[in-house]
């Protein structure tokens, strides 16, 4: 099987306890300190040059078990975490400070952080400087609650980068929302069904739409299939416009025009007809 490559969990939270339960719940919710961030959220200061935002937002992109952490002042797009944010600080749209963490360590990544700060002078572009200060309350699998904060003395390429935020992050990514638009029919419904499956990280689902000689080569180890589906999922276009169907006998060939955030791509899709399903045989995006 072919795979494709791009440019880089669900949780149902309920309560099922009676009434009790339920207001004790609400007693808790009330009751909540001032100084506790809500989940999802940010609260503090970036300053270059004496030029100050304040710090609101959170987003996290994952590969394995390293996490790319983004505190913005606006709100933004999940689509547009990481790469994005440059086209929006051009734009005047946004400052974040962006920088990794291990999950192994519980350290930062070097050399991956930045102060996204446009400026019509110099590089919007900076490090966050020597030795900040990362100070982590919860890393699990669900969670990330942590402070970072620069040194007193932090001046890059001549300017001065300054920043203390707190925030509180769920690390349990929701499913992107999928659509598929223009040319309809079976082998279209099947492409469908398998880009659903995947985004659902459905693998019995996934599996029905891959032709057999494929599914042979994938490997023994669930675990690899899952981390294969994570990818294909966080890079995968999520608006797709079905441009062309050609069918012959128990080939179709999609031409379809894609988008996610800021990246769009045009594909071409194999399908086969197998066992009575259309399945996936083969597919390449070019991006523009």
């Amino acid at each position: 099987m072919k795979l494709y490559k791009y440019p880089e969990g669900k949780l149902m939270k309920y309560f099922n306890r009676g009434l009790f339960f339920s207001f004790l719940t609400f007693l808790l919710l009330i009751s909540v300190p001032s100084g506790v961030l809500a989940e999802n959220s940010a609260k503090g200061t970036l300053t270059v040059d004496g030029t100050t935002a304040q710090i609101n937002n959170v987003y996290f992109d994952q590969y394995k078990n390293e996490f790319t952490i983004v505190l913005t002042d606006n709100s933004v797009s999940q689509d547009m975490i990481p790469y994005g944010l440059y086209e929006l600080s051009e734009q005047k749209k946004v400052r974040a400070l962006k920088f990794a963490v291990s999950r192994e360590t519980k350290q930062m990544i070097p050399r991956v952080g930045e102060a996204i700060f446009f400026h019509p002078i110099w590089d919007r572009n900076l490090g966050i400087g020597e030795e900040p200060e990362l100070k982590i309350t919860q890393f699990d699998d669900s969670k990330l609650v942590a402070s970072i904060k620069s040194s007193s003395e932090n001046e890059i390429s001549g300017h001065k980068v300054s920043y203390d935020i707190s925030f509180s992050l769920s690390l349990i990514k929701e499913t992107p929302k999928l659509t598929f638009t223009g040319k309809t029919g079976p082998p279209v419904e099947a492409y469908s069904a398998y880009c659903t499956a995947i985004m659902e990280g459905d693998i019995d689902e996934f599996k029905k739409y891959v032709l057999n000689a494929n599914l042979e080569m994938m490997p023994p180890d669930k675990k690899e299939i899952i981390l294969g589906l994570d990818f294909v999922r966080d890079t995968m276009m999520t608006n797709m416009e079905v441009l062309e169907v050609n069918t012959s006998g128990n080939n179709s060939e999609l031409k379809i025009k894609g988008s996610r955030g800021i990246d769009s791509a045009t594909g071409k899709v194999a399908m086969v007809l197998e066992d009575g399903t259309w399945k996936v045989s083969e597919e390449s995006w070019e991006f523009k």
